[in-house]
C-alpha cells in the first residue's frame, strides 16, 4: 500500500521527479502565476525514472500520489515484453494514472510503437532523430525522413503523433534545420518533443521556442 512509505523516502522521489521535468524555459528569473497554467500544462515523468523496487503497479501508484497527471514508459515492443505491456495496461486502467506516450528512441520500426501507444491509450511517440556518422551528412536527412513519412500515415490512422527529438546526436542541432526539416514531412502527425535542457548545448532554449513555435507539441524539461 502507499501508505507504507514513509515521508522522507516520498519527499525524496518527489524532489527527484520534480527536478526532471520542471524548470524556467527562460534563462532569467521570472515568477510564474501557476494558477494561469492550470488544465493547460500537465506534469508527467518517464517511467524508467521511478527506481524503487515495486511492481509496475505499484509505480503507477506512487506517482500519482506525488501528483503526477501522468507516466511514460518506453516502448516495449519485443517478444519477450508482452507481459510488461500488459502490466502496465492493466496499471493505467486500475490507477486511472494515464500513459500519455510511449518513448521510442530511435529504431525504424515506429509503426510497431505507435500501435503499442495506441493500445495503451497514448496521444504520442517520441522518436529521436538519429545521426549516423558511417553515411554522409544528407543521405541521413533521406533515411531518418523516410521514416518519418512512412510513419506519418500509420500515426493518422492510429490518431498517435509522432514527435520527434534529437537529444545529443548532434543532428539538427540549430532550431531552424529543425523547423525545416518537420515542414517537409508535411504532416500534422509529426512534430516536436521539445527538450528544453538539450539545446542548452547549441544555443538559447527561448530561440528555438521562438522559431519552433506550433511545431512543438510536448516539453521535455529538467535541471
Amino acid at each position: 500500500m502507499m501508505n507504507t512509505f514513509n515521508l522522507t523516502r516520498r519527499g525524496f522521489i518527489a524532489c527527484a521527479a520534480a527536478n526532471s521535468v520542471t524548470a524556467p524555459l527562460v534563462a532569467r528569473e521570472r515568477k510564474v502565476d501557476e494558477s494561469s497554467l492550470a488544465g493547460r500544462v500537465k506534469k508527467a515523468v518517464k517511467f524508467h525514472m521511478v527506481n524503487e523496487d515495486l511492481s509496475v503497479h505499484d509505480k503507477f501508484l506512487l506517482l500519482k500520489d506525488l501528483g503526477f497527471d501522468g507516466v511514460e514508459p518506453r516502448a516495449a515492443v519485443a517478444a519477450d515484453q508482452k507481459q510488461f505491456v500488459r502490466d502496465l495496461a492493466s496499471a493505467t486502467e486500475k490507477t486511472g494514472l494515464p500513459i500519455h506516450g510511449v518513448v521510442h528512441s530511435s529504431k525504424p520500426n515506429i509503426e510497431d510503437a505507435i500501435d503499442q501507444a495506441r493500445h495503451l491509450g497514448a496521444d504520442s511517440v517520441l522518436h529521436v532523430v538519429r545521426y549516423d556518422r558511417k553515411i554522409s551528412y544528407q543521405e541521413n536527412h533521406q533515411n531518418t525522413s523516410a521514416i518519418l513519412r512512412r510513419g506519418a500515415a500509420h500515426a493518422e490512422k492510429q490518431k498517435v503523433r509522432i514527435l520527434i527529438e534529437n537529444v545529443w546526436a548532434t543532428f539538427l542541432i540549430e532550431p531552424t534545420a529543425m523547423r525545416d526539416y518537420v515542414d517537409a514531412i508535411q504532416s500534422d502527425w509529426v512534430q516536436v518533443y521539445f527538450d528544453v535542457g538539450n539545446v542548452v548545448r547549441w544555443g538559447w532554449p527561448q530561440h528555438w521556442i521562438e522559431v519552433l513555435g506550433r511545431r512543438i507539441r510536448k516539453l521535455d524539461i529538467k535541471e
